[in-house]
């Protein structure tokens, strides 16, 4: 039977299917946390967790009211939403503007601190009492990476779990990371957030050290004061919960791969499977397959995801789009994911505006011949799975990264959300329409894409499976020091700064002799005698 935790007065709506699934007799007990509100980050999760059920597996899943839209025997659902009301709508106010270091240090301030809200949300303490009374066991924990250092300690704690695995939605969690021996080397590997090829200057690469120095002060300033915060409201004996059970971190599973960012060593326990969340196909809505069928010389089709809204560009950005859509004319037209028709703004007719769309089927029409996005990662993903050519308009966190990716590999062009003319939207999209190149690109890529989507649930599941059957994990976890590369990565800063200093020492000690032996010869020169 499913069990459903939620407010009542907040509880959503479901489409059911009902199908029925033969419970395996070796199936295990698991439990994934998503805390974070976003489509991007719940689809990937949602996709491993039905893989799971498919198997037999019981699973419990919470979120902030992301769940399938099914109901199984094996699915227990947890909606932690209604007790972050305030936080979700300032996270969503945050992402319609431009994200610069400084606020994206503030967005993650505000993501950790609203865990600490859904953990005290009365649908979770309701769960958690009756884990206790029915003496439910979890054999493995699956955690959203990002919080997996910190939720997969609390949880491990309130539910005696002794196996934790996290799972990514971006391109990797330098913590998790950390934790299971694969320490990033920000010498190497730019982050996420940064603008930086993996061939960084030696200023990028000392900027891309220091960003992750602020972030990690950043994140571990957050999480002890949610770490103590928690333990208090649930009387733990021990306040060092992330030192405690640093040792049950035993496998991380990412949804990407080196196509989507840069590769990277990593240990034997971090498994880059590539998109989970890639399906079938479904039939469009015959209004928008009647539409994009008759455009005679193809389709554009223009959504910043689920978080961006498109009327949240200036006035002229969005005036910039529509003049540039009209001179294509109507042998071309254009799909816009727009929430209502903006004041001083008129569209012409060989543009479509709806609310919502489903970006996979309409990505895999064959006419689509250009997307313009945001650059978030599932996006990003899709239309290369697909084979369409992008143009990126990157607000914050890892879609700077995603769309620099897409302009190296020759599959996309990049645009500055503030910085966005008619000019420059025309030249632009003419660029992608005209140069087959960035087709081509993309069509190879597309390939090998492909392979990896195949078998990116098959995997992840198999993993998961082996972490259940077995104890002794390890083999798989690589010695932190010899992987710990940010040591190296001080030594090497010292190391610079030292020498800067010796020449700046060296360079004054010149100076200061050539000045004291001028004076001295300009001293000891010999006088003119007075003519008589």
């Amino acid at each position: 039977m499913l069990h459903v935790f939620s407010d009542i007065e907040h509880s959503h709506t479901f489409i059911i299917i009902l199908f029925l699934l033969p419970l395996n007799t070796k199936s295990s007990n698991i439990i994934m946390i998503m805390p974070t509100p976003s489509m991007s980050h719940q689809q990937p999760a949602l996709c491993l967790c039905e893989s799971l059920l498919e198997k037999g597996h019981l699973v419990t899943y919470i979120s902030p009211g992301f769940s399938l839209p099914v109901i199984v025997d094996n699915l227990t659902f947890v909606n932690v939403s209604t007790s972050t009301p305030t936080s979700e709508l300032a996270l969503t106010k945050d992402f319609q503007k431009k994200v610069n270091r400084e606020s994206l240090f503030v967005l993650i301030k505000n993501l950790i601190f609203m865990v600490e809200n859904q953990i005290l949300s009365a649908s979770f303490k309701e769960f958690l009492r009756h884990t206790k009374e029915n003496q439910i066991v979890f054999d493995a924990i699956i955690v959203e990476s990002y919080h997996g250092v910190l939720l997969g300690s609390i949880f491990s704690s309130l539910f005696n779990a002794t196996k934790i695995i996290g799972f990514c939605t971006g391109p990797g969690d330098f913590w998790f990371e950390g934790e299971l021996g694969s320490a990033v080397n920000p010498f190497l590997w730019p982050l996420p957030f940064n603008p930086y090829s993996n061939e960084m200057t030696f200023l990028e690469k000392i900027d891309n050290w220091w960003s992750l120095y602020l972030i990690n002060g950043v994140v571990d300033e957050c999480w002890t004061e949610t770490e103590l915060f928690l333990a208090k409201n649930f009387n733990f004996s021990s306040v060092t919960l992330m030192e405690d059970v640093s040792s049950r971190f035993i496998l991380l599973l990412i949804s990407s791969n080196f196509l989507y960012h840069h590769s990277r060593l990593l240990g034997p326990n971090i498994l880059e499977l590539g998109p989970l969340h890639i399906k079938k196909p479904r039939a469009l809505p015959q209004d928008l397959q009647k539409w994009m069928d008759d455009a005679k010389e193809g389709v554009i089709f223009f959504s910043l995801g689920s978080k961006v809204k498109s009327e949240s560009m200036s006035l002229t950005s969005l005036k910039a789009f529509v003049k540039a859509f009209a001179e294509l004319g109507p042998q071309i037209r254009v799909v816009w994911k727009l929430n209502a028709v903006v004041h001083g703004v008129e569209l012409s007719e060989n543009i479509m505006i709806k609310k919502w769309l489903p970006q996979q089927d309409i990505l895999a029409h064959p006419k689509v011949k250009l997307f313009i996005t945001q650059g978030g990662l599932q996006s990003f993903q899709e239309a290369m799975h697909y084979g369409v050519p992008l143009i990126g308009i990157p607000w914050y966190g890892d879609q700077i990264s995603n769309v620099k990716r897409m302009v190296s590999m020759g599959i996309g062009l990049q645009m500055d959300v503030d910085n966005i003319t008619y000019e420059n939207v025309r030249t632009e999209i003419n660029k992608i329409l005209t140069n087959e190149s960035f087709t081509e690109n993309m069509a190879s890529y597309s390939k090998m894409s492909r392979d990896f989507t195949s078998k990116s649930k098959e995997t992840a599941v198999w993993w998961i499976e082996y972490a259940l059957r077995h104890q002794d994990f390890k083999d798989l976890k690589t010695s932190k020091f010899l992987f710990d590369f940010s040591y190296l990565c001080y030594f090497f800063i010292l190391a610079c700064l030292s020498l800067s200093l010796c020449c700046i020492s060296f360079c004054s000690f010149k100076m200061l002799f050539t000045v004291q032996f001028l004076q001295s010869h300009f001293n000891e020169a010999p006088v003119k005698p007075k003519s008589s």
